[in-house]
């Protein structure tokens, strides 16, 4: 089973479509139960199997929990991790908003990526987490995303350290532009090179936008 976290409209709309045509089983998560009925919907009308469940990244032990339930409806083969959460410029952050961020940007993929791990290791799977180009280009109108970008990146690459040698692959794309249907940038673009990774031996793409 591929395991969709963040499935909402956009780059996890994508993920989950093209993990299901290559075959896959489809769990998603996600905070909005409309988007969760609309992709599910979506997704069954073109005969994949699909699970979902409602949970909000902001919360990773509870994330964790929904994630550890899923096992028993199916192994979990390949994890993609697509939540963000995305505040304004760091001097004048609210502290909780910066808390928030670091949740779902960072604890909330680890907790994710822990609570899968026995499938995961099982099936010699995968773990696709969306980066972004903030992270090695920080901007300080996006201040806390940008840190929590780079947060998410150093942990993709400290984690496909320590689970490569269980069989894990784990890989980031590093999408350096703002993801818009119909551009360089297109959602579905995005997703099949992030999911093309899982194929090749490198932790970390960025992604500069593919020509036609």
């Amino acid at each position: 089973m591929a395991l969709v976290i963040g499935a909402g409209p956009g780059i996890g709309r994508s993920l989950a479509s093209q993990l299901a045509a290559a075959g896959h089983p489809v769990a998603l998560i996600a905070r909005s139960a409309e988007h969760l009925e609309a992709l599910a919907a979506q997704l069954s009308a073109d005969g994949a199997e699909v699970i979902t469940r409602q949970a909000d990244a902001g919360d990773a032990g509870k994330l964790a929990d929904v994630v550890t339930a899923l096992r028993d409806e199916a192994p979990i083969g390949v994890l993609a991790y697509n939540a963000m959460y995305a505040a304004g410029q760091l001097a004048t952050a609210d502290l909780g908003d910066l808390r928030s961020s670091l949740e779902v940007n960072l604890v909330s993929a680890i907790a994710a990526t822990q609570a899968a791990l026995p499938d995961l290791e099982a099936a010699g799977g995968s773990v696709l987490l969306t980066g972004g180009g903030l992270a090695l280009y920080p901007n300080n109108e996006y201040g806390v995303l940008s840190v929590g970008k780079a947060a998410l990146r150093t942990a993709a690459l400290a984690l496909a350290a320590d689970l490569a040698p269980r069989g894990v692959r784990v890989r980031t794309l590093t999408i350096a532009g703002f993801v818009a249907p119909g551009t360089a940038f297109d959602p579905d673009r995005i997703a099949a090179r992030l999911i093309g990774l899982a194929d090749g031996d490198e932790v970390e793409v960025v992604y500069q936008g593919e020509p036609d």
